[in-house]
């Protein structure tokens, strides 16, 4: 073959080939499907080592890990944390009933405590130099409604977002916006939009349907959506609203759970069983990228893969190999933003209807069943069943 014939088909095979996931590695195994943050070339993510729990940083590149949490001779158990490349923002269970919010500079080492509020909290998310989280500090015997809270780090404090009746849930921003989950109509979510600077929510896509895990960035608002769902209580799609244009579109409807969105630019990753036998054995990462309007086949290795997070150029998720569960990292041929912030999963595969958390706690729709881990009922974290 000369080199012209060489060139040409290489250039040809490159062309028929989709976006997909190259070079993809084992970062670390861990005792468990947690939830992982990335920034650059480091993801900070929680784990159990020696059955204690540990807040852990690995280099995407060397493998190399550091434990920036507990500090030597602390042992708390943290509940949640945010991580955005510099501020740590994390929940210590040190003393029952005392649940504040702490911050780290990773960087520096610097610490101070965000919120001294013994209430419970949790989904902590850090973007845009805020740092918001569910609050537990208004709940009463009739009504045990998590708030969602603020804190500026610039500025210094902190700031009720929202005042309402019943759960809100799993808030996310990117220091313009904050994106949430409100229960107040009932046992079926409704994902809001905050404006920061206006003090103002709407309901971008309004439907009686179910629609869970928010994710947020620059003009781009994506979520799992339920209202296709019908007889297939899991059947969950990917729809995404354009803040500018107000405008929503579907940017996966195939058959299935497709779900677990993570945004970041114009580039989105989900969880996807469109393969999957019911066993959680062939569960896939998808993604699409909003600029060229196309959907990418990303992850397909065989096994159990969850949870995504991406930087247009890698992607870090949650997977099994046999036995083990592990970390892993891949190239992308997609997309191309700074990656932020990961998805927090359950441990164990959904191969049945999609669980609910309502007022704090879990639930299913009528009919349905849901898988969730015999250790915990927080978060699927082991150890930790204490809450509100």
């Amino acid at each position: 073959m000369n080199l012209k014939n060489g060139i040409s088909m290489t250039l040809a095979l490159s062309a028929a080939l989709p976006a997909c996931l190259f070079a993809q590695q084992v970062l670390t195994t861990v005792t468990t499907a947690t939830f992982a943050w990335v920034e650059g070339n480091k993801a900070v993510y929680i784990d159990y080592p020696g059955s204690k729990t540990a807040i852990i940083e690995i280099d995407l590149d060397t493998k190399v890990k550091r434990t920036l949490l507990p500090e030597a001779g602390s042992t708390p158990y943290y509940i949640d944390f945010g991580y955005d490349g510099e501020n740590l923002a994390y929940v210590p269970f040190t003393v029952k009933p005392q649940y504040p919010l702490e911050w780290l500079d990773v960087k520096t080492g610097a610490k101070k405590i965000l919120d001294a509020d013994a209430g419970w909290k949790e989904s902590v998310w850090v973007g845009g130099g805020k740092v918001v989280w569910v609050d537990y500090r208004h709940k009463t015997a009739s009504d045990k409604n998590g708030e969602i809270y603020m804190y500026d780090l610039a500025a210094g404090v902190g700031k009720r977002i929202t005042n309402n009746v019943g759960y809100q849930a799993k808030p996310v921003t990117d220091g313009k916006h904050i994106a949430f989950l409100d229960y107040s109509a009932g046992a079926k979510a409704a994902v809001t939009l905050y404006d920061i600077a206006a003090g103002t929510s709407i309901v971008p896509s309004v439907t009686d349907a179910h629609q869970d895990n928010p994710r947020l960035d620059g003009d781009w608002l994506v979520w799992e959506d339920y209202r296709n769902a019908k007889t297939d209580t899991a059947n969950a799609d990917i729809y995404a609203y354009d803040i500018k244009t107000k405008e929503t579109k579907v940017l996966c409807n195939k058959p299935g759970y497709q779900g677990k969105p993570f945004l970041q630019g114009t580039a989105v990753v989900w969880a996807d069983y469109r393969n999957d036998n019911g066993d959680g054995s062939k569960v896939d990462i998808f993604g699409y990228d909003l600029a060229e309007n196309a959907e990418h086949q990303v992850a397909t290795r065989a096994g159990y893969d969850d949870s995504p997070v991406s930087d247009g150029k890698r992607i870090v998720w949650f997977g099994t190999e046999g036995s083990a569960m592990n970390l892993y990292v891949g190239d992308l041929a997609f997309g191309g933003a700074p990656v932020r912030i990961g998805e927090r999963p359950s441990t164990v595969p959904r191969t049945s209807a999609p669980k609910y958390r309502v007022n704090g706690r879990l639930s299913v729709p009528a009919g349905g069943k849901a898988l969730e881990s015999a250790a915990s009922s927080v978060r699927g974290f082991p150890g930790l069943v204490e809450r509100p």
